[in-house]
């Protein structure tokens, strides 16, 4: 499994040495933050929250030593958040920009937001699902009425 650190540098194209130089941190200290002996300071936290902007009720995440799906597509959210952020902010001043062309690159980044965002709440029903058939496993008359359930839904959803 990637440590949370690895793949936040990893889909920001940065390594980990820049990410020390940024924090202002020897390299390995940054890896003990990863191998767990220590912990991630707090204004370490809080400078990795804006350098990776991601909300510091969400700090936690720098933490984790594995990250799950859900996590890694709220990542991505803060990624297209932030590149949207970035060339809105680049292309504002510029009096020669295509109209067209900006209009476009604002779609395609706002529906990789959406995309992302509808990613997480696909993983939450799943995880709902998966917890509602766990708790008929020992019961398989239950668990199979369920099943066709599920199936059932899903060609459903298939014919649509």
């Amino acid at each position: 499994m990637e440590h949370a650190l690895d793949y936040f540098c990893k889909v920001y194209n940065l390594k980990l040495g820049d990410l020390a130089i940024l924090l202002k941190v020897k390299q390995p200290q940054i890896n003990s933050w990863k191998k767990g002996s220590r912990n991630i300071p707090e204004k370490h936290l809080v400078n990795l929250c804006d350098i990776f902007n991601v909300p510091e009720d969400r700090k936690y995440l720098f933490e984790r030593s594995s990250l799950s799906d859900s996590e890694m597509s709220e990542i991505q959210i803060y990624v297209n958040k932030a590149r949207l952020k970035n060339y809105i902010e680049a292309t504002e001043d510029d009096e020669e920009k295509d109209e067209k062309i900006d209009k476009t690159v604002l779609s395609l980044l706002e529906l990789n937001v959406q995309v992302s965002e509808r990613n997480i709440e696909i993983l939450k029903l799943i995880r709902e699902l998966k917890s509602e058939l766990q708790n008929f496993i020992h019961m398989p008359d239950k668990f199979y009425a369920r099943m066709e359930k599920v199936e059932k839904l899903i060609e459903e959803l298939k014919e649509e």
